[in-house]
């Protein structure tokens, strides 16, 4: 009942008793010894601190969930706390760790059948590389997660992988490429109906 209420308390927008409530829930789920159950609540806990803003306390708790799953062995659970401690690097602007957590997600991604998962992590790690001025490495990235989405059919993950490498390409100043990958980005916003990626595609067109 915990977990339940709250999952409603997350839901309506009242964090300080869904915290209550998941520290509840954290609490009988350590009494019973199931560490299934710890480790979900632990990742609810910490993803209501992040709304929050307090990343330490939910890097705290994600770095517990990472050593629960790694105690355990199962592998959706490490790939759950190590995209949750990259998430909490890069907001905090540590983008090494960021980049290192990833890497740790994306050798176990690159296993599995979550290809869209696996391309969304691609790409951010990409995004993580280009910020830290290893270019190549970014657009070596984007140019999988780009792939992987024309393999799949997936529009809307090919207009983000189109969006980073005209990042990429600005950034080594070989505009006409950059211009040619946001191009793609605006038509490919405008298919999908998305008002958003198609002032982001005219505005980044607008800087050439």
């Amino acid at each position: 009942m915990t977990t339940i209420a709250g999952r409603l308390f997350y839901v309506v927008g009242a964090y300080e008793s869904a915290v209550a409530y998941f520290e509840k829930a954290l609490r009988a789920a350590q009494q019973q010894a199931s560490p299934n159950a710890v480790f979900n609540a632990t990742i609810k806990l910490a993803a209501v601190y992040c709304i929050l803003g307090n990343t330490s306390a939910a890097l705290d708790l994600h770095a517990k969930a990472l050593q629960l799953a790694t105690t355990s062995g199962d592998g959706g659970m490490f790939s759950t706390a190590t995209s949750n401690l990259a998430a909490d690097y890069r907001a905090i602007g540590d983008y090494q760790q960021a980049i290192h957590y990833y890497e740790q997600d994306l050798k176990l991604l690159r296993e599995s059948p979550e290809i869209e998962t696996y391309r969304i992590s691609l790409r951010s790690v990409g995004d993580l590389y280009r910020i830290t001025g290893q270019v190549q490495k970014a657009i070596e990235y984007h140019e999988r997660s780009l792939q992987i989405a024309i393999d799949a059919g997936d529009i809307s993950g090919k207009a983000a992988s189109a969006a980073s490498l005209g990042n990429d390409m600005y950034a080594l100043s070989r505009y006409k490429e950059a211009a040619n990958y946001h191009r793609q980005y605006l038509d490919l916003s405008r298919l999908l109906g998305s008002r958003e990626g198609e002032s982001n595609a005219v505005g980044n067109l607008g800087s050439y």
